[in-house]
């Protein structure tokens, strides 16, 4: 026993040191699945109400991602309410964020046909917002707002 135990702590080779992982930040999250949700649409020839659903789910799991919020069973306007207190955003970004939910909001909810103009700004909205908000480099990384 005693020999095994100066083999396991003192003559076994530690383990290679396996390469630092990854870091993935949720703006890569975030487009890796709306390029996934837009190619499907777009095979399915499903480029409507559902796609904005599809995004709105995105959005939130960015938002909370991003900014460490408790993903809560938040309705559009709670989430809102709690990026208003996010310190690292800037206001132009909080203003387009909230233009986004509610624009999704209101076409989850409506019965309105979606004209394809409104999904393409919808989409350059939902792109601009996470181009404009997302973590670069480790050492750019701003530290979560205490919310």
């Amino acid at each position: 026993v005693v020999f095994f135990l100066l083999y396991f702590f003192r003559f076994r080779r530690p383990e290679e040191e396996s390469e630092e992982e990854e870091v993935t930040f949720a703006h890569e999250i975030a487009l890796e699945r709306y390029y996934a949700v837009k190619r499907e649409a777009q095979g399915n020839g499903i480029y409507s109400r559902e796609f904005c659903f599809k995004l709105s789910f995105i959005l939130r799991d960015y938002i909370f991602e991003r900014w460490k919020i408790e993903p809560l069973q938040m309705t559009s306007s709670e989430i809102i309410t709690r990026m208003k207190k996010i310190k690292d955003m800037e206001d132009e970004d909080f203003k387009e964020a909230e233009k986004l939910i509610s624009l999704i909001e209101l076409i989850k909810f409506t019965s309105v046909n979606l004209q394809e103009e409104w999904l393409e700004r919808i989409e350059e909205v939902f792109l601009s917002f996470i181009k404009n908000t997302k973590k670069l480099k480790p050492g750019e990384i701003i530290a979560p707002a205490q919310i």
